[in-house]
Order: structure tokens, then sequence, then C-alpha cells
């Protein structure tokens, strides 16, 4: 059994799922993280893509997905087991090599469960830049079109009792302006030096 610590406000959460609800779409893959395959790699579906629903801050982390050029969303369902999990262990979610560019592709990740329902959202990805600034994502080149993006994620939250963890993530990954791209994603773990 998982443990969440993190709460959410119940009310707030049924509130922003009924006015904000995205279409139901399955994930297209499903991909399995564990200590024997620490990392795995995906190539999104080709598709056009002018999602405007994602523009809006405060629509983010509920925008729309589905298959219409005007919500084209991309979805991967990872499933993350391990025994044990080391202190100070990460996942690094990322996409890249957009093809053609510049096209906008964003990352999004979520919590999830086994039927890709998506929950708590982690925020705003990096890009490289902002990953290596000062500024970080102060940095005025931090969000340009066709830069990829990374999300690091703690699985602290999902750890049980005897150490271990199983749980899921959805990365969702909006066609923001693309013109029949593909992207290239991945998840690795990342272990404490």
């Amino acid at each position: 059994m998982r443990m969440l610590r993190r709460t959410t406000p119940l009310l707030a959460a049924i509130a922003a799922s009924v006015l904000f609800a995205p279409a139901a779409q399955a994930a297209q893959r499903a991909e399995e993280l564990n200590p024997t395959t620490p990392a795995v790699k995906w190539t999104g579906a080709a598709g056009t893509g002018l999602n405007p629903t994602w523009l809006v801050n405060s629509l983010r982390p509920t925008g729309q997905c589905g298959t219409d050029v005007y919500n084209f969303c991309d979805e991967t369902l990872v499933h993350f087991t391990t025994p044990l999990l080391a202190e100070g262990t990460q996942l690094k979610f990322r996409i890249d090599n957009f093809n053609p560019g510049p096209s906008d592709f964003d990352l999004r990740v979520y919590d999830s469960d086994a039927t890709g329902s998506a929950d708590h959202y982690y925020g705003s990805s990096d890009s490289d830049v902002a990953a290596t600034s000062p500024l970080k994502g102060n940095d005025p080149r931090a969000t340009a079109a066709g830069d990829p993006e990374t999300k690091i994620v703690d699985p602290v939250d999902w750890v049980n009792d005897d150490g271990s963890v199983d749980t899921y993530y959805l990365v969702r990954v909006p066609y923001f302006t693309v013109a029949n791209g593909t992207y290239d994603g991945s998840v690795t773990i990342v272990a404490p030096a």
C-alpha cells in the first residue's frame, strides 16, 4: 500500500476536476521503470497541434488533451517500482529531439494511477538553459520554442513502510505549436552520488 504524505484540499480538487477536466484519452504507451530497467525511452506520436488550452497559467495543470489539432497531446504512463528507494534518488523526465524544429512541445508530469488518470501536477519543466543558469527559470532564454525540457521528480512521497515504491506517473506532452512533428521522451532513475 502506498502512503501519500502530501495533502490537497478535497473541495478544491473536486472543483478543479469538474471545471477544467481534460478530455478522456488513454495513454499511447506504458513503460516500466525499475532498478533492472533504470531508463526508458520512447518517440512521441507524429501529429499536428496548435493547443491554446495550455497557454494560460491557470489552465496548465488541466489543459485540454485529445487527438484534434486544437487539443493534441501525447501521453506515456510510467510505472515506477523499486524494492528499496535509496535516499536522494530522483526521476528525470525529459523531452528533446523535436522534429521538425523549432516545434514547441511542452512537458507535464503528474502523479497517476494504473489507469493513467492525472492527479498531482509537478509544475513547469526546465529547459537546458534554466537547469544550468544561475537565474534558473528567470533566465530570459529559458522558455524558447524548440528547447528540450526536463522535470526532476522526487518519489519520496510514495515510499511504503518497508522502503519499497510502487507508483505511477503520467507524462503528458501537449503539442503546443507543432506541424506534423515528433519528439523523443525519456525517464531515468538518478541515483544519489
